[in-house]
This record gives C-alpha cells, structure tokens and sequence, in this order.
C-alpha cells in the first residue's frame, strides 16, 4: 500500500478568527476573544480547531440565542475546559457523544 504524507502547518491567529467568523456568521470583533483561547487550545492545529467548535455546539457550550439573535457562549467555561492533545484523545471524547447502542456496533466492527 502506498501512502503519502501531508504536513500541515499551523493555522495563524487571523485564520481561527476567519473560521469562526464564518461558523458563526459573526463579525470580527465578537470573534477576537473566542479565536484567542481557541487558538491557544488547540495550538492552531486546524484538525483540532475544527473539532473543537463541534464539541463546544454539541455540548452546547456555544449555542444560537433567539434572544439575541446570534450563537452565544461563556468565555470563562471555556478557558476552564480541559483539551485533549492528541487526535485519538479528542476521536474518544467525541465518541462519547454517540448512544451506546451505536458504540457497540463500532466496537463490534473494530
């Protein structure tokens, strides 16, 4: 079998604050503060960065307010939250968003 190997180079500061403004459908300034510990969580590693907005909606931690009419989040909660450093650390946290009925069947067809 023949592979190949990407290196992929981290993403700069500008471009997690792009990404989250697009995610989000908000403007810059509301984005500065979010992509700062973003970045500093997942060390620009765009895998990582990527996973880390979905768990934060999944678990609600960013959520759309109709109140306010925009995604919403605590910037405290998310400094405090432990990240996992590894793509299998943040594969096993996901999967344990899934029903067990549905991580059976993956333990069954590993």
């Amino acid at each position: 079998v023949k592979t190949s190997e990407i290196k992929l180079s981290a993403l700069s500061r500008d471009a997690v604050v792009d990404m989250l403004m697009t995610e989000l459908r908000l403007p810059r300034r509301m984005m500065l503060v979010l992509a700062e510990l973003v970045h500093k969580k997942t060390s620009s590693h765009a895998y990582f960065v990527v996973q880390l907005l979905n768990s934060l909606i999944c678990d609600f931690t960013i959520e759309y307010s109709p109140k306010n009419r925009r995604y919403t989040w605590d910037e405290d909660i998310i400094a405090l939250m432990p990240i996992s450093s590894t793509v299998a650390g943040f594969i096993s946290t996901n999967l344990s968003y899934f029903p067990r009925t549905k991580l059976q069947v993956l333990r069954l067809l590993s």
